[in-house]
């Protein structure tokens, strides 16, 4: 669990907002990616994550859903994180 002053963190939500021009919540779920620890243990950083599944895709589950409908703002979503986080 990240702080919400982190620095991506923020980073993140100012692409998110940016993107679907509305006010970002915050959304505790999912479960572990344990290779974020690594990073954490290894090279000091934090993991920032951002989900586009909808609910009941059952996530890695043999038969996992993603809707191609989201694929579009998910691609613009990275995009804008990854060009905001490049400004800093």
């Amino acid at each position: 669990m990240l702080d919400l002053n982190t620095p991506a963190l923020i980073v993140a939500a100012a692409a998110l907002q940016l993107v679907y021009g509305a006010e970002l919540r915050y959304v505790r779920s999912g479960g572990t990616v344990p290779i974020t620890s690594v990073f954490k243990q290894e090279l000091g950083l934090d993991t920032v994550t951002i989900g586009f599944a909808q609910p009941g895709s059952r996530a890695h589950a043999p038969n996992e859903w993603f809707l191609l409908k989201d694929l579009p703002i998910a691609r613009k979503s990275y995009a804008t994180f990854l060009t905001k986080l490049g400004e800093v």
